[in-house]
């Protein structure tokens, strides 16, 4: 196909433009907002749309340089209305490595999740180390929180749309999610992992997962 007229490229390029100025209009705001939370973030960050964030003054929230966030249904038409959204109870950490980017994610932490670097989440990724309730009725009546555990995302793991990982796992460098699976159980290094629980169903790069 060719290039296509000015006219049919003008509203792709006024798209990109109208991005480009909600990053660099959200910049200024994002810094005030991360001062408000006392939250840490690394240099090259860039926000299409506001991050949501919210720490327990006990809690902590650690971001490495060059993230990206993506909280924009123009942007990503997948989102589903949902900003990215950071949150960090009493006592939990939320430690992100460098390089990393996320569409409408939200990460909710009551203990510990960690993510390492290069680590990608596709529109709608929601990570939460804990149950916000628990079984017993009595102990839901009495407003306690479910048990929790820590979650750990290796680098290079990519999740993609709307996957859900669960409290206590551990996903292995270079793993692949399939979009809509849920983790429940720890996923090996250079995996890809698929369904509801998520079971690996293939190697990354036809690795048979078997170290030399």
């Amino acid at each position: 196909m060719g290039k296509g007229s000015l006219r049919d490229r003008l509203p792709y390029g006024l798209l990109h433009l109208r991005l480009m100025l909600w990053c660099w209009c959200c910049a200024p705001r994002m810094v005030l907002r991360r001062w408000w939370w006392r939250v840490e973030v690394g240099s090259g960050a860039r926000y299409f749309g506001l991050l949501q964030l919210r720490r327990h003054p006990l809690g902590q929230i650690n971001i490495g340089r060059n993230t990206t966030f993506r909280s924009l249904k123009i942007d990503n038409p997948l989102l589903q209305g949902a900003p990215c959204t950071l949150v960090a109870g009493k006592n939990a950490q939320i430690q992100i490595g460098d390089d990393c980017g996320f569409s409408g994610t939200t990460i909710v932490a009551h203990n510990k999740v960690e993510l390492g670097q290069r680590v990608l989440c596709g529109a709608n990724v929601l990570i939460c180390d804990g149950d916000h309730h628990p079984l017993d009725a009595a102990a839901r009546a009495a407003g306690a929180i479910g048990p929790c555990e820590p979650i750990y995302i290796a680098d290079d793991v990519w999740l993609g749309m709307n996957v859900v990982v669960l409290k206590g796992v551990t996903i292995g460098a270079g793993a692949v999610i399939a979009a809509n699976a849920v983790v429940s159980c720890d996923i090996p290094p250079n995996a890809i992992a698929a369904g509801v629980p998520a079971k690996v169903v293939g190697w990354v790069n036809g690795d048979d997962g078997v170290d030399a």
